[in-house]
């Protein structure tokens, strides 16, 4: 039915979403927790990467992350354990330490200009990953660049899923061990919702982007300072203080020029 036939006016195109510009901790309890539930690939052999790699060359859009064995001594740095990418309709888990010896294969991906590499901070997983292995980065996005230049003050997976998304993401796995021989259900599951994430709110924005929907929330006005009697009657009475000294006569100053001369010159005349 046409909107001529309706008695409901079609108001849809004049009503603008502001997104939040910072994350209300509270407001994320109550949102429902998302996490990937499609087809994930742990590439850990030979076999499993040169069996998906060809499908992984293919996409065009893939959400990237990375995981790293977290450093609770200060000055001590662990190399990056886990890559991950999101596909389509995959998404992969790439264990990278029984891989070194392939690391000049699976960074081809990442050299792709024609693949983009979508995620959040990636310069940071970029610097890590060419540490074990350098190689020419090409076609990366940062998410976070996109919603900053909107005026969102929050960046990070969890907060931009919540402001962008409206979904929570769960993070308890994100400092356990990446370096294990033998990832967890639940670390492959963590790993493999990062990547996913990264690529769909790379695609939200594309459409935020395109229909013109980057309105984001004023800053609010700052709130007029409380008046504070203490510090009120400090004021006056440094105020006071200072009046008071300035109508007090002012110190002697001795003169000392004058009597040098004479002392000087008597001096002379003793001497003559």
């Amino acid at each position: 039915m046409s909107n001529e036939d309706s008695d409901t006016p079609d108001v849809s195109r004049g009503i603008r979403c502001l997104y939040p510009r910072r994350v209300n901790s509270e407001f994320l309890a109550f949102l429902p927790t998302s996490r990937y539930e499609g087809r994930t690939v742990l590439v850990e052999t030979d076999e499993v990467l040169d069996s998906e790699l060809p499908e992984i060359m293919s996409e065009k859009i893939l959400g990237f992350d990375t995981e790293t064995r977290p450093n609770f001594q200060k000055g001590k740095q662990y190399p990056v354990s886990i890559l991950q990418l999101g596909g389509s309709k995959s998404v992969w888990v790439i264990r990278l330490k029984p891989l070194l010896h392939r690391l000049g294969d699976i960074f081809k991906v990442l050299e792709n200009p024609s693949i983009k590499k979508v995620g959040i901070a990636v310069k940071g997983d970029i610097k890590g990953l060419r540490s074990l292995c350098d190689f020419k980065p090409s076609g990366f996005v940062d998410v976070s660049d996109i919603t900053s230049k909107m005026g969102v003050v929050n960046t990070g997976m969890r907060n931009l899923a919540a402001l962008i998304l409206g979904e929570k993401i769960s993070k308890r796995d994100q400092c356990s061990n990446w370096a294990n021989e033998r990832l967890s259900d639940s670390q492959i599951k963590y790993a493999a919702t990062d990547a996913w994430m990264s690529r769909r709110l790379y695609l939200e924005m594309l459409d935020v982007v395109a229909e013109n929907r980057t309105d984001v929330e004023p800053e609010p006005e700052p709130e007029p300072e409380r008046f504070d009697l203490r510090k009120f009657i400090l004021k006056v009475v440094r105020a006071i203080k200072k009046s008071v000294k300035s109508l007090g006569p002012s110190p002697k100053k001795p003169c000392y020029g004058n009597g040098r001369k004479r002392g000087a010159r008597s001096k002379r005349s003793k001497n003559s």
